[in-house]
């Protein structure tokens, strides 16, 4: 992960804002965390699909997830999925889907994304790039 000065002007109340990272990398969840904290957000962070739906749909506040698409249990692909059966929690959050080749992400997945305005970025994650697509979802949000 590149970590160049941040010259973005974020929310000046983030901490307000929760992130929830799910991704089964653990040392991909840890760096985006102590980022993320650093400017002032609550992070969340969940290993897998399985465990990132219970804490989206257990969310009582607006989120960004940050989704990856590839992980055991159950994909990003499949949380998408998930969260389109249940339009109300998947319009609550706004979404950043991350992932190593923007092919994994499945066609019919990709229409959600296009209906739901669900964001992607590729791996690796640079963090200027993130932070702008926060700011975006934070404007979406809020």
């Amino acid at each position: 992960m590149n970590r160049k000065t941040n010259t973005l002007e974020l929310r000046k109340n983030n901490t307000s804002c929760q992130i929830i990272i799910i991704d089964d990398e653990e040392n991909i969840r840890s760096a985006v965390k102590l980022i993320l904290e650093d400017e002032g957000f609550h992070v969340i962070e969940a290993e897998d699909g399985v465990a990132g739906l219970a804490a989206i749909m257990k969310s009582e506040t607006p989120s960004i997830v940050l989704l990856d698409i590839l992980m055991p249990r159950m994909t990003g692909n499949t949380v998408i999925r998930e969260l389109a059966n249940n339009p109300k929690i998947l319009q609550k959050h706004a979404y950043i889907v991350i992932t190593a080749t923007l092919r994994r992400i499945e066609p019919d997945v990709v229409k959600l994304m296009k209906q739901f305005n669900i964001h992607a970025m590729q791996k690796p994650l640079e963090v200027i790039k993130l932070l702008s697509m926060i700011q975006i979802c934070l404007e979406q949000l809020y």
